[in-house]
C-alpha cells in the first residue's frame, strides 16, 4: 500500500491540526466531500475524521482523465492510481468521475445514499475563475442544511492561481459566511 507521503499531489500536514479542531467543533454527523481529489493526497487526511458509525461517507468528484474540462491545468487526476491509494477506505467512499460545473447539490446529497449533511466541503478543483466560482456556489449550496459546515478553498492567496482569488473575493459579497481561519494553503469558511 502507498503510504500518505509516496501519493502525489499537494498537502502540508500541519493542516491536520486546523481538522481536527474543526471535526472536534462539530457536533452533527455529516458526510464530507472534495472536488478536484487528483490522486488522493488531500482526500486521504479527511478521510480519518470521518464517523462510521453515525454513517458518514466521502464523496470524492474529480474529471480524471477527462481534461479538457481541466482549462486551468492545475492537476491531472488519474482514476486507477486514486481508487489504489484510497483502497483502505472504499466501502465508504463514493466517486464522481465527472466535470463538477455538471452537478447539482442533490446530485451529491443522494450519491452519499444517507439522510445526513456534508459536514467538511474542501474545493481544490479547476484553478480558473469560472471553475473555482461555480465549485464555491455548489458548495455553499450543498452545505447550506448544515448548520457547523466548513467549506476549505485551496490556494486563495497563492500567487499561481490569481483566478482562484478572485472567485473567492467576488463570492464573498453575496455570502453569509465568514472566513474561519487561512493556514497551509488553504482557507476555512
Amino acid at each position: 500500500m502507498t503510504t500518505l507521503s509516496e501519493i502525489e499531489g499537494w498537502y502540508q500536514e500541519g493542516f491536520n491540526a486546523i481538522l481536527a479542531q474543526l471535526d472536534q467543533q462539530q457536533t452533527q454527523p455529516g458526510n464530507i466531500c472534495e472536488i478536484g481529489v487528483h490522486h488522493g493526497k488531500s482526500f486521504v487526511h479527511l478521510l480519518p475524521f470521518l464517523d462510521e458509525v453515525t454513517g458518514e461517507k466521502a464523496l470524492a468528484i474529480d474529471c480524471f482523465e477527462q481534461q479538457q474540462f481541466n482549462v486551468s491545468g492545475s492537476g491531472k487526476g488519474d482514476y486507477d492510481i486514486f481508487m489504489g491509494n484510497i483502497k483502505k477506505w472504499q466501502d465508504v467512499v463514493e466517486v464522481i468521475r465527472d466535470n463538477s460545473a455538471y452537478l447539482e447539490w442533490l446530485e451529491l446529497h443522494n450519491q452519499c445514499d444517507n439522510d445526513l449533511g456534508f459536514r467538511i466541503f474542501h474545493i481544490d478543483g479547476g484553478h480558473d475563475f469560472h471553475t473555482t466560482l461555480d465549485d464555491i456556489d455548489l458548495a455553499m449550496r450543498t452545505c447550506e442544511q448544515q448548520r457547523e459546515s466548513v467549506i476549505i478553498l485551496d490556494d486563495v492567496f497563492n500567487a499561481n492561481w490569481p483566478e482562484v482569488s478572485r472567485a473567492f473575493y467576488d463570492h464573498v459579497p453575496d455570502i453569509d459566511w465568514l472566513s474561519l481561519c487561512y493556514g497551509f494553503g488553504k482557507t476555512v469558511i
